[in-house]
């Protein structure tokens, strides 16, 4: 069952789930190609969906793309010329 916390700034604090933790994270895509200022979507699975503590942690390296995190993934944006590389993990 999930609940949600209200602070006195009106502001609603993210859900906390009390179902079971989690098992598995795993991303949509094992690999992507991406142009300068090209945009691509990070699909990202929980296991299992009602597990508590979804809260993603993204580790890449920002120089070569720029990573905005969305509902189910992420958004990912090219920043430096072809040749280069990077490793994106996603881990709770």
């Amino acid at each position: 069952m999930a609940s949600c916390n209200f602070f006195d700034d009106g502001k609603i604090d993210e859900p906390v789930n009390k179902g079971q933790a989690v098992s598995s994270v795993t991303l949509q895509k094992g690999s992507l190609s991406i142009k300068v200022g090209q945009m691509q979507h990070l699909g990202v699975s929980i296991s299992p969906v009602s597990a508590r503590g979804q809260a993603v942690t993204w580790t890449y390296n920002k120089e070569i793309i720029s990573l905005e995190q969305i509902s189910g993934g992420a958004v990912i944006t090219g920043l430096k010329e072809l040749g280069f590389h990077t490793v994106i993990e996603a881990a709770l």
